[in-house]
Parts: structure tokens; sequence; C-alpha cells
């Protein structure tokens, strides 16, 4: 048996061991005192769905295991066939559902740990949990024994970030495509929120997607994503800030600057600092329609003055992520100013709380974060290029 079949091996059966235990924790949980939610044994459906869906991975696992321990014909054909899925980058394919299900885990739990027992959706988490402490598990197990055991990544010696970027043989479109991907799951995941909000009966296991997955609200799950990508701009941008001043070229500062404007933007995202503007500005102004939310109206000299002071420094870039960054920043500008302009004459027309006002709420994060993802796509290009030496001269003294 090779290492890697034993690695498979030992994955199976912890992964059989960690799906039996959080079956246990689910069945151990009380039983709903509620009537109308009592099923069998008093278990809701809900529960027993979940309960299924262990009871068909924990057979999974255990079979693999099985298999691959008899070390007979059909394991040698599993074994083979997962590593050549890690060899052919297949397994590539699988890092949206790896970022997505370890962030979700880790704000599962940390939820879980944080929240007051008197909080709407208090007594859902912990029903919750086990699945996404399990995935989060799960994952990392998944990602350490196969993408690690590709050839090419047990090889290298990344000694920095920018070597990983450039040597993990994960495309700036792969990339995109992935975040992408998480984008439409939040907006499919918000709407649908929404819709059980306002077109079917209350239930309160129910509050958890209707808050932790609205776009529009604060510190919830689609937030932190967002803050999570203007981060990963500011790393990249600071990549390239040092690629820059190894070759003593011009820009450093400009590099280094719009990447603490990407962390300031984190911040703002999860603490939403411009939001703090609007009641001030509103009652000075005394704004309404299309000013109604107001905190943009001293953003937006700021914006022009920025954009002014950064043109030549886009023109220098390589045609590609001039037209790039152009393209991304327009979008990122038109969700948080445009769009946020049109929800601004409708709440103050029709009130904020009702559907469509979600939907345009919803579609000004979905461009936002589209526009970001763009960016990331340029930005992360620009990197490899520049670890490889390919970055053209206007970048350069």
């Amino acid at each position: 048996m090779t290492r890697f079949e034993k690695a498979l091996q030992t994955f199976f059966l912890i992964s059989a061991i960690e799906i039996l235990l959080a079956l246990i924790y689910l069945i151990s949980i009380p039983a709903a005192a509620s009537s109308e939610n009592a099923g069998v044994m008093g278990f809701s459906g809900l529960r027993f769905a979940v309960l299924l869906l262990l009871a068909i991975a924990l057979v999974i696992m255990a079979a693999f295991w099985v298999l691959l321990a008899r070390n007979n014909s059909t394991g040698e054909k599993i074994s083979s066939w997962l590593y050549q899925f890690s060899e052919r980058k297949a397994l590539l394919n699988l890092k949206s559902a790896v970022l997505l299900g370890t962030l979700i885990s880790i704000y599962l739990v940390w939820k879980w740990l944080a929240l007051p027992s008197t909080y709407e959706y208090s007594i859902t988490l912990p029903r919750l949990l086990p699945i996404g402490f399990l995935a989060l598990i799960l994952f990392l197990q998944f990602y350490v024994i196969l993408f690690f055991s590709k050839s090419s990544l047990r090889r290298m010696d990344f000694k920095r970030f920018s070597d990983w970027v450039q040597f993990s043989e994960i495309s700036a479109k792969s990339i995109a495509w992935d975040l992408y991907y998480i984008a439409i799951f939040l907006v499919i995941a918000s709407i649908l929120g929404q819709w059980i909000k306002y077109f079917t009966p209350y239930y309160p296991y129910l509050d958890f997607l209707i808050v932790e997955f609205f776009l529009d609200s604060e510190q919830n799950i689609p937030t932190y994503f967002s803050a999570f990508l203007l981060l990963f701009s500011a790393a990249l941008l600071f990549l390239n800030m040092r690629q820059v001043q190894k070759r003593s070229g011009k820009f450093v500062f400009q590099w280094g600057f719009l990447s603490f404007i990407f962390v300031y933007l984190a911040f703002d995202e999860v603490l939403q600092i411009h939001e703090m503007l609007t009641e001030p500005v509103r009652s000075t102004l005394n704004t309404s329609g299309a000013l109604f939310f107001a905190w943009y109206i001293p953003v937006i000299p700021v914006l022009i003055l920025l954009g002014l002071y950064y043109l030549r420094f886009v023109l220098a870039l390589p045609d590609k992520q001039k037209i790039g960054y152009f393209v991304s920043g327009a979008l990122y500008i038109l969700g948080v100013i445009g769009i946020e302009i049109i929800g601004s004459v409708f709440g103050h027309n029709y009130g904020l709380g009702n559907f469509p006002y979600t939907m345009i709420a919803t579609f000004e994060e979905l461009v936002e974060m589209i526009g970001i993802s763009l960016f990331i796509f340029y930005s992360w290009e620009l990197v490899q290029l520049g670890n490889k030496n390919q970055v053209l001269d206007n970048q350069r003294s």
C-alpha cells in the first residue's frame, strides 16, 4: 500500500468516526416541546433530513475505508482514481466549496459561542453547529490529504505568499469564477430568505437563513465574505507594491496607499462606518429622494479626487490590467453609489421594509462583489506576471 493509499484510508476512517459523533450529538439534543414542530420521537422533519444526510455520508466513508483496508482491486481503483483526480488539477474545482464551507463553519462556531440565549435563532444554531463544524473538519482534512498530495506542490518550497500565487497552478480565471460562484450562492440564499420572510408563515428555525444570508444586513455571512474580498485585494496590491519596489519601479506609494484603502474598505464593510454619515448629513442638508441615504454626498468628491490622482497610475499598467481596473472599479462604484441611489429613491417613497427594496439592495451587493472579484482576477494575474518577470516597463523607472 502506497503512502497516498494509507493517507486516504486514514482520512475515510477519521471522517466516519467524526460523522458518527455528529450523529450522536444531533440525536442527543432534546426533542422539540412544540407539538407542531414534533414528528417521530419528537424530532422535527428538518432534524430527520439532516440525520439522513449524515447517515448516508457515514455509510459512504465507512464503505471506502473498508474497500481500501482490504487492499483489493476495487480499493486500488478508488485510490488510483482519486490520485489521478488530484494530479489532473480537477480538485481545484472544489476550491469554492472548500472556501465557502470553511468560512461558514468557522462563522457558525463563533456565532454559537457568542450569541446570547435570548437571541431569536439561538435555539436553531446548536442543531446547525455539528454540521458546520463537521464540514470544517472534513474540508480541511480532504484538502490536506488530496490537494497537497499533488507532486508539483510537494516539490515546492513556498517561502512567500507571492511564490504560492505564482506556482500554485491556480489561474486567475479559476479564482475569479470561484468567487463568482460563491457570490451567486449568497445572492440565491439572500433572495430565498427574504422571500420566506415576506411571503410564508413564520418559522423560528428559518431566522438563521433570513438574517445571516441577507446581503443588506450587517455582520453576517455576506458581510464577512465581502470583507474577505477586500482584504484579499489589499494583499495582492501589497504584493504588487513589493514587486515594483524590488525593481526600483514607479508608483510604489500608489500601490501601497491603494492597499491601505482596501484594508479600510474591509473594516468599513464590517463596521458600516460610512452609515454614520447618513443622519448628520441628511439633517444638515435636509435631503430626500435620491439623496435620502445622504452618506455618499461627502464621499463622491473624495472618489473624484482619488480617481484623478490614480489616473496616471492606471494608464501605466499593462493594457489588460488597465482595462480591467477601469471596468472593475466602475462596477464597484456603480454598486456602492449608483444602485444605492436607486435604493434611496425607492426607500424614501415606499419604505425599506418590503420585498422590492430587499431585491434592490441584493442586486447592489451582487454588483459590488462582481466588481471586487474582477479586480482580484486582474491583480492576481499581475502578481503572477511580476513573479515571472513579465511586467511591462510601464511600471518601472
